[in-house]
């Protein structure tokens, strides 16, 4: 079950990239996020992964910029379940206020996050 949840969870990842597919993907994300499971350690990469594929396409054209600040602020008012690493590096209330803001300062953002939260520190 925990396998077919993580497949489920990138194959919704790649649909949130896609303009024709973004509103079921999205729509479907929200409901999960209303499950307190969706906040389990075994599914926060993949939901790390969709709240970035969110934060960086919702604002363009063909996406739902709504969807997708409501998608991150039920995760922000969760963000107490998620890993300190994710938490802090994400910062998922900012996301909310940045995406409102500029889209290259946003990707500058955001490529800076990601970059630090998936290096290696090991």
């Amino acid at each position: 079950m925990e396998y077919v949840s993580v497949h489920h969870n990138v194959l919704l990842e790649h649909a949130l990239a896609t303009s024709n597919a973004f509103q079921g993907a999205a729509r479907e994300l929200l409901e999960w996020c209303g499950d307190p499971r969706a906040f389990q350690k075994v599914f926060e990469q993949n939901l790390i992964g969709c709240l970035t594929v969110i934060s960086k396409v919702s604002q363009q054209q063909g996406f739902d910029l709504d969807l997708g600040y409501r998608i991150l602020a039920v995760c922000a008012a969760q963000r107490e379940k998620f890993s300190p690493k994710s938490a802090c590096l994400f910062l998922i209330v900012q996301w909310i206020e940045i995406m409102l803001e500029s889209s290259q300062c946003f990707e500058d953002f955001m490529d800076s996050v990601v970059a630090v939260l998936f290096t290696d520190s090991s």
